[in-house]
């Protein structure tokens, strides 16, 4: 069987590392990119099986980037890592059917895996 891999787009090189950490020490392999059209670039070329991104990135927001995804029906699940969600970014989340919403300042590594393992499971 194929590892399935993570898509992280997270702008802060610490987050980024720790995510990546604790998806590989999961035994998945992960990609890490910057910015939201760099994603979009990565989803074309490579068989991602799950996305981790922040809402706070340079130029196109996490949060817009997943509104740009669901409307390409980009079916992979996705989870949000954010320092803070506002109710209008909440209710894109809804609307983009994240599987999960992780805040930074309540980062657990065993929250991560957790969320990583049932957005998985089903594909």
């Amino acid at each position: 069987m194929m590892t399935q891999q993570i898509l992280i787009v997270e702008n802060d090189p610490h987050w980024a590392h720790m995510l990546d950490e604790v998806s590989s020490s999961l035994g998945y392999s992960t990609c890490r990119v910057s910015l939201a059209r760099d994603a979009v670039n990565m989803l074309t070329k490579t068989n991602i099986s799950l996305i981790i991104v922040d809402i706070l990135l340079p130029s196109l927001k996490g949060h817009l980037l997943l509104r740009q995804l669901r409307k390409n029906s980009v079916a992979i699940p996705v989870i949000v890592v954010a320092g803070y969600i506002t109710p209008e970014v909440a209710e894109s989340l809804v609307d983009s059917r994240v599987s999960d919403i992780i805040v930074k300042s309540n980062f657990r590594v065993k929250r991560l895996s957790s969320a990583i393992s049932t957005a998985l499971k089903n594909i």
